[in-house]
């Protein structure tokens, strides 16, 4: 949530965890997708306010962050 600009996604991708980002912000999903094409991370990138998330599912997530 609110992920920062591609540091934590790029991180948890790279301990070996499935990621989803979710920021309101276009400039910031690029920047995740940006750091995550450089080492080739898979990512799941989706442009929301925290507030309405109805494309995330219950129980889908181990973990959530918000950094």
């Amino acid at each position: 949530m609110a992920a920062g600009g591609g540091r934590h996604s790029a991180l948890y991708s790279a301990a070996g965890a499935a990621v989803t980002v979710v920021d309101i912000s276009p400039a910031m999903l690029e920047l995740d997708r940006t750091v995550c094409s450089r080492y080739q991370f898979e990512v799941r990138l989706s442009q929301a306010s925290m507030i309405s998330l109805p494309m995330l599912y219950d129980n889908e997530f181990d973990l959530v962050i918000h950094p």
